[in-house]
């Protein structure tokens, strides 16, 4: 396993890469998850607001793994930014 990881990758990389960055509205006859109204803004705005895709036990139980994760390479030395490649890592719970 390669412990190398590129949180955004290099102009070279990003010109070889066939890539649409096209906006594409959605189009939806029969929604499931949004109503058809939120499709609508989305297409015309390009985000959503007033929905949550995770509850707030697990946003907390996630909020505290990465309190816990933080903790953990501030004391080895590191700072925030390792947290983007950290999983990588062999790592004990923490």
């Amino acid at each position: 396993m390669s412990k190398s990881f590129s949180i955004i990758p290099g102009d070279a990389k990003l010109a070889k890469m066939d890539r649409d960055l096209s906006f594409y509205a959605c189009s939806n006859a029969n929604p499931k998850t949004l109503l058809k109204e939120q499709i609508r803004s989305f297409n015309g705005t390009g985000s959503l607001s007033g929905w949550f895709a995770f509850s707030s036990e697990k946003i907390t139980a996630a909020r505290s793994y990465f309190d816990r994760l933080l903790e953990k390479l501030l004391v080895e030395g590191s700072d925030s930014c390792f947290i983007s490649w950290a999983h990588l890592r062999i790592w004990t719970p923490v």
